[in-house]
């Protein structure tokens, strides 16, 4: 457990102060989980930040929600979407809430770290809509969603949701919080069972992204796609911004 060695304002990112309370110490939650480890340090131990909620070292969700949300903003917004400035924040708001939430939830069957899982999440909905608002709410024009085969942020098909369940697919699209919750659970589940699927050739020292990026399009560990490249390279400046752990103010 670290104890902070002084007190006052502190600058951990970009467009936030942090004030230290007097006396705080890290929390034991630090202690031996190898994922939370990361943001204990002796500048993130517990500390009062001047929004909403206070953010206690070793809370995972916390934390990482706000690097998501960091993520999320440092994209170019839709087309269709700039100018909605609220719509976007509380779409953003949620999708970070959810996926935090779902990468904690399922970080014992991901095979990487927390920041990898969160990254590739936020890649594939990026490719796939944009984070466009219209088409989160499954409202498709018809040569979009790959002419209705495909749904919700992550353009889903049927045959990668779990169990190949058609009721869970159908539910996928929506703004509202359930909606991007189960969108989030199934391409969370089904990233982690492509990564899964190219463990062998990742133990033989393949790159782990484009065979994981490949396999969950469908396309096998490296059979490829046009676009991949791309996508490679959205995921490695999302990257960036999740492991700068820039501490943001929520959306409101």
């Amino acid at each position: 457990m670290f104890r902070l060695l002084s007190l006052g304002p502190l600058y951990l990112g970009p467009s936030v102060d942090v004030t230290v309370t007097h006396g705080a110490t890290a929390v034991e939650l630090c202690g031996d989980d190898r994922h939370a480890q990361r943001y204990c340090t002796p500048r993130a131990n517990v500390l009062e930040i001047d929004f909403q909620d206070v953010v206690r070292c070793g809370n995972l969700p916390d934390m990482l929600k706000l690097a998501i949300l960091a993520a999320l903003n440092s994209l170019p917004i839709y087309k269709e979407d700039q100018g909605k400035t609220e719509q976007k924040a509380a779409q953003f708001e949620t999708l970070s809430t959810a996926l935090a939430q779902s990468v904690d939830e399922h970080r014992n069957a991901w095979i990487g770290s927390p920041e990898q899982l969160a990254g590739v999440t936020l890649t594939v909905g990026y490719a796939e809509s944009g984070y466009s608002l219209r088409i989160q709410a499954g409202d498709c024009y018809a040569w979009e969603c790959d002419r209705g085969r495909a749904r919700g942020l992550f353009q889903m098909h049927q045959s990668a949701v779990q169990g190949q369940h058609p009721i869970l697919w159908i539910a996928l699209p929506g703004l509202d919080v359930g909606s991007v919750e189960l969108s989030v659970d199934q391409v969370v589940r089904a990233l982690i069972r492509s990564r899964k699927q190219c463990g062998s050739l990742e133990r033989r020292g393949k790159d782990w992204l484009p065979m994981t990026l490949s396999a969950y399009a469908g396309r096998g560990c490296i059979g490829g796609f046009r676009g991949l490249d791309e996508r490679v390279r959205t995921y490695k400046r999302i990257e960036s911004v999740l492991l700068a752990r820039p501490l943001q103010r929520p959306a409101t």
